[in-house]
């Protein structure tokens, strides 16, 4: 058997087992339904919103108001915004609005994860029930703190909401983003959810219960400080709780440019926590017999859907290449399943006319995407968090 061949089988085989986890839960979100609203119920949990803020003037109103508008008993919730190292008129633009500012001006010590800590600090965690964190440029669901409630009186300790696209309707690239949005948010996290497993920590819209930040100290100070943090939070034995029925959405970048900031920032981050966390977890996970801490590990090291995309196209390339009948099949019968799974994305993110258009540009941004993603394995990213530029 040739180099080439042996290759291309070892190509398919792992896609082809990646498609069957990724059915385990897809069947698992169908079959589970659409989430019932439960019966009304009167807030009993204190929660803390802590909204970091680092040059946010175009956005930090927007995402006020819209925390400000959420329905939840003033006396039970408290709104900070921690404005960080602030150059702008961020700190101008929440002054007037009626919320609890911060202003931090530390030089030494950069970035969101220092500033969540420097406000844990000041707010005392032992005064709330729970903590809310919510990302500047997001515009929250108005029950996004009665779901919160709701969930934590469920049991759960640790929260993530729904993350989804706001300007779905910019241009074909915000399209994609909405639709790999419902693939990741609506069928497979919520698939992992109807069985009872972890879903990720995204900073945007996660909630930590105040034994959470009790027994695991925030210590997250990369510039994926969320991933660290949910690192630490698996480890100490607790489970992400996924709910769909509240939204945390965000503007899309809306070209290549924007783009290659930010993938190359999010790239560098989840490298330095697949080397400083995985192992470890690996470890534990067969020390300690914990199969689900061990699905958390497997959950994380998965290839995102443009990255499976671009295996994909590999694999067909190699197959025609070879000529190999069998692997040709092989290929082309996991191009039918990830179309399928296409078309699925489309009807849950509810697609029109205009959106099944974008998506035949899908293979460029997947092209483009999954060369980056290659490069900067070679090539590393930012060390320090920056701004992706807006407009």
């Amino acid at each position: 058997m040739s180099t080439v061949i042996l290759l291309e089988i070892m190509l398919l085989a792992s896609l082809s087992l990646i498609f069957l986890y990724q059915t385990l839960f897809a069947l698992a979100s169908f079959f589970s339904g659409k989430q019932t609203l439960s019966k009304p119920r009167i807030p009993t949990h204190r929660l803390a919103v802590i909204i970091p803020a680092h040059n946010e003037e175009m956005v930090i109103e927007r995402c006020l108001r819209a925390v400000l508008s959420a329905e939840y008993p003033q006396v039970l919730r408290d709104i900070w915004v921690v404005t960080d190292n602030c150059t702008d008129g961020t700190v101008e633009k929440v002054g007037p609005l009626p919320v609890l500012l911060l202003e931090r001006n530390d030089r030494r010590n950069v970035g969101k994860g220092y500033a969540i800590l420097w406000a844990l600090e000041l707010i005392g965690v032992e005064r709330v029930d729970a903590v809310l964190f919510v990302d500047a440029d997001a515009v929250v669901s108005q029950n996004i703190l009665l779901e919160i409630d709701r969930v934590l009186a469920r049991g759960e300790k640790v929260i993530q909401v729904y993350n989804g696209t706001l300007n779905v309707e910019e241009n074909w690239m915000t399209r994609c983003f909405h639709f790999s949005d419902v693939f990741q948010f609506l069928v497979y996290f919520k698939g992992r959810e109807a069985l009872g497993l972890t879903s990720r920590l995204l900073g945007n819209g996660m909630c930590l219960h105040r034994e959470v930040l009790e027994k695991v100290p925030w210590r997250a100070f990369s510039i994926t400080e969320n991933w660290d943090y949910y690192f630490d939070v698996i480890r100490a034995g607790y489970r992400v709780a996924f709910t769909a029925s509240a939204y945390a959405n965000s503007d899309q970048v809306v070209s290549f440019g924007q783009a290659k900031s930010q993938k190359s920032r999010w790239q560098t981050g989840w490298a330095s926590a697949v080397r400083n966390h995985v192992p470890s977890i690996i470890m534990q996970a067969w020390r300690e017999k914990k199969l689900k801490l061990g699905d958390a590990v497997i959950d994380f090291l998965l290839p995102s859907p443009s990255m499976q995309g671009g295996f994909l196209a590999l694999a067909l390339i190699g197959a025609v290449f070879v000529g190999h009948g069998l692997l040709q099949s092989w290929s082309l019968l996991l191009l039918l399943l990830a179309s399928i799974g296409g078309v699925v994305c489309l009807k849950v993110g509810g697609a029109g006319f205009r959106d099944c258009l974008a998506i035949v540009y899908a293979p460029l941004y997947i092209i483009w995407k999954f060369l980056l993603r290659i490069s900067l394995t070679v090539v590393s990213g930012p060390k320090e968090w920056v701004r992706t530029a807006r407009r």
